[in-house]
């Protein structure tokens, strides 16, 4: 589940507030809620592609990475 708020969190980052320039904080309030009423009009689940077994060759490859360091 947090990996689908934090993809939602970097849609509206990305698309809303990165770039943006606001005068205010109402200004930035203002903008999110719009993005939100506009987003929730067509939203869509979250669908992952990746298979398990993609995703655990993922996570060994960067623990060989990780294991690998002097941290």
């Amino acid at each position: 589940m947090s990996n689908q708020v934090e993809r939602w969190f970097g849609i509206l980052t990305q698309r809303e507030i990165r770039r943006g320039s606001f005068a205010s904080t109402r200004q930035l309030i203002d903008r999110i809620d719009t993005f939100v009423i506009n987003y929730n009009s067509s939203a869509q689940p979250f669908v992952w592609t990746a298979t398990a077994d993609e995703i655990l060759r993922k996570v060994a490859a960067i623990c060989k990475v990780i294991n690998g360091t002097r941290h």
